[in-house]
């Protein structure tokens, strides 16, 4: 019995594959601009390299903290919930950064917290 051909054209097909797809490509570009913008804020802030790197590792640690206890989470709830629910706090992040862009402590502090967010 010959199975149905399924590809890569099949996928593209479904209209919520698409919209997922869309989510994550603008998630993700999103997410690198502000790391790469708040890497020039600190750095034009502070004109101190340290600072500059506690901000990256402030940036690569959530990821390997967080990365494994939010690929259960996606798995346990519901996925839609979750990706709204991140997307909501992380702009909210973003948006608080603004107001605080002077004071380094809540800088860095607010910086890991969105990219804690981002794992989900």
């Amino acid at each position: 019995m010959l199975k149905p051909k399924r590809g890569f054209s099949t996928v593209l097909q479904s209209r919520n594959f698409r919209l997922l797809w869309t989510d994550q490509i603008l998630s993700q570009l999103s997410y690198n601009m502000v790391n790469f913008a708040l890497i020039i804020w600190v750095e034009r802030l502070t004109h101190s390299s340290i600072m500059t790197a506690l901000l990256a590792v402030t940036i690569f640690t959530a990821p390997l903290l967080f990365g494994v206890f939010a690929g259960v989470a996606v798995d346990l709830f519901d996925r839609r919930k979750i990706m709204l629910l991140a997307n909501i706090f992380w702009a909210l992040g973003v948006l608080f950064l603004v107001v605080i862009k002077e004071q380094l402590f809540l800088v860095l502090l607010i910086t890991f917290i969105i990219n804690c967010i981002d794992q989900f």
